[in-house]
């Protein structure tokens, strides 16, 4: 590799881990540093540069991704070593879980429970569930709640199947990985980034990994993520089921990657990922779940639009709406904004204000593809623009808990991966 190139590369490298750790560490710790005004404004404009500086790599300095052909043994280590980095953080997960009994402390895991117990004895899922004090509406999506049947075959704590899931994508990137051009040390700090999510969690936010199961919705956007970072349909194909079908924030995305699909791909194999994401979607939720009570999803919607106006009206004596004292996104900030109306008007202003900003994400996508197309392959915009999504679907929603960010966290480090294995075109081994 030439000097000047490689003296370039270890910039990037360095400036990608780093933003990836400050990103997190504003999330958990920003509190230290800003208030609870200031501190989403820090988190946002963090968050922000990173697909931006990944956009402008790809565009403005021309770097791309070199593969090259090694033996299958080769990604197999490499998938290992993924495994690995996730597998030294049993003894930690295994003390949270056991610190925070999920019955006890979590309305998550319990209404998760409930939804595959009556599948599983044959009675339909979506209806109220009790829990201390009140019944809760269960929102979740099928691909949520069906995999706890591994842990309850195997008899382990059912949060262990975020875990497990999240160790076989990480082996799934480590096992792509293993073909790049870039030097061993850049490759095994990229195998390494994924593991920090469950890292930052666990050190720095005691409660939230062991309430909610989070993991395993990082894990379906990880796989996304890692197919369009390889640009390999299947997986993204695969990835797209998995999302969709555990949580509805991936239909504000679709449209802009149908779009884009069908301008840069033959008809047939649009025809075979709409088809199939379409037949999943039939078979797994349609047919047997909301063909049986359509109002379940409206249902689940007025549930969890309840939630947010009673966190916007405040909890507690006095009145106090927790999840805006942590600065973790912009719902204080639209509270204040919108004066007039109740708090059903002010809320559906914030999505109101949400919504519009997801649409000029779309917008903004079509127009980076139409201006460099030449330049930019559109499953790396895909990929950015899955970020910024998501990333402005939780900072801009009324109703945002820590821990929805994990699937964030879990884009932005195959993003920060691939900008530290992107490569100049005109580069050379050393």
């Amino acid at each position: 590799m030439k000097i000047e190139n490689n003296g370039s590369f270890t910039l990037k490298a360095l400036l990608a881990v780093n933003l990836f750790i400050i990103q997190m560490y504003i999330l958990f710790n920003g509190l230290w540093i800003f208030n609870k005004y200031s501190n989403p404004y820090a988190l946002f404009i963090t968050s922000l540069i990173i697909p931006v500086y990944f956009l402008w790599l790809l565009i403005a300095e021309n770097y791309q991704i070199e593969n090259k052909k090694v033996a299958i043994g080769t990604n197999i280590l490499a998938g290992i070593l993924g495994i690995i980095t996730i597998a030294i953080c049993y003894q930690a997960l295994q003390a949270l879980f056991i610190k925070w009994d999920a019955p006890r402390y979590s309305d998550v895991i319990p209404q998760l429970e409930t939804q595959y117990n009556r599948f599983s004895n044959g009675k339909f899922p979506y209806a109220l569930v009790d829990l201390p004090g009140y019944q809760a509406y269960p929102v979740y999506m099928p691909l949520h709640w069906l995999p706890i049947a591994i842990p309850k075959y195997f008899g382990l704590d059912v949060r262990w199947v975020g875990i497990i899931f999240f160790a076989m994508t990480t082996f799934l990137y480590a096992y792509k990985i293993a073909n790049n051009k870039a030097d061993i040390i850049q490759k095994i700090v990229a195998i390494f980034l994924p593991s920090l999510v469950i890292w930052a969690y666990v050190l720095s936010a005691n409660i939230d990994l062991p309430v909610s199961l989070e993991t395993e919705i990082a894990a379906y956007y990880m796989v996304l993520a890692i197919g369009l970072a390889t640009r390999n349909l299947l997986i993204i194909t695969i990835g797209i089921i998995l999302c969709l079908l555990s949580r509805y924030t991936m239909i504000f995305w679709l449209p802009l990657f149908l779009i884009l699909l069908f301008l840069n791909t033959p008809l047939k194999k649009n025809i075979w990922v709409w088809g199939s994401i379409f037949f999943s979607t039939l078979f797994i939720y349609i047919i047997p779940f909301y063909l049986k009570d359509p109002s379940i999803l409206s249902q689940g919607i007025s549930y969890h639009n309840a939630a947010a106006i009673y966190e916007w009206n405040g909890c507690g004596h006095p009145p106090v709406s927790e999840t805006f004292e942590s600065g973790i996104n912009f719902a204080h900030h639209m509270k204040d904004l919108f004066q007039s109306g109740d708090m059903t008007h002010r809320v559906f202003m914030a999505r109101v204000v949400q919504g519009s900003l997801i649409l000029c994400l779309m917008l903004a996508g079509l127009l980076i593809h139409r201006r460099w197309r030449s330049k930019l392959n559109f499953y790396d915009l895909s990929l950015a623009m899955l970020y910024m999504v998501l990333l402005c679907f939780f900072m801009f929603g009324p109703l945002t808990y820590r821990y929805y960010y994990m699937p964030l966290f879990a884009v932005s480090a195959i993003i920060c991966s691939k900008i530290i294995l992107l490569s100049k075109p005109d580069s050379t081994d050393k």
